[in-house]
């Protein structure tokens, strides 16, 4: 009987050892994740371009800074639930909107187009699909950036290429 208490004992003390150990290491995984969130969040913040998410119903769930200050929002919940599409100028949405539904179907894609605000600003963006543990898309992810001057800078540089180009070509003397 007393052998039997010994051994059970010698058990409990080896199983509690066991969890023992297996607490360390699940805390110190769960410092890991925290660091490595905290890692991805900074960077995703402090992004120069728009990072946001669309769900299945394609309204934004989620917007960092820089897609904010582009928007001139100043908090994420003021984007929250809005239509992607409803961003989109009307010459793009069909386009775009296909393409929504291509990312939604697994195919990731590059685009420009022109917003529906009164800027008219043009961007230059794209749709990542996002899947779930089980494979399955979940949401899509957008990055997106404002090309509207360097936009502007090309048709200047077209336009001054057509004027050397008519006075080269109607110029009375050899060129």
């Amino acid at each position: 009987e007393q052998l039997l208490e010994m051994v059970g004992l010698s058990q409990v003390r080896r199983r509690t050892v066991e969890l023992e150990a297996a607490l360390l290491e699940n805390e110190k995984i769960t410092r890991a994740l925290r660091v490595s969130e905290s890692h991805n969040r900074l960077l995703v913040e402090n992004s120069p371009m728009c990072i946001h998410e669309i769900g299945m119903d394609g309204r934004i769930t989620s917007m960092n800074h820089s897609g904010l200050l582009m928007m001139g929002l100043k908090e994420e919940s003021e984007i929250q639930g809005y239509r992607y599409l409803d961003a989109v100028g009307d010459a793009d949405r069909e386009h775009i909107a296909a393409l929504m539904d291509k990312a939604y179907a697994g195919e990731s894609s590059h685009f420009e187009f022109q917003s529906s605000g009164p800027g008219g600003q043009i961007y230059k963006s794209c749709f990542v699909p996002i899947l779930d543990k089980n494979d399955h898309i979940e949401k899509l992810m957008g990055i997106t950036e404002d090309i509207t001057e360097r936009k502007h800078l090309e048709r200047q540089l077209m336009e001054r290429e057509v004027l050397f180009r008519t006075i080269y070509e109607q110029a009375d003397i050899g060129i």
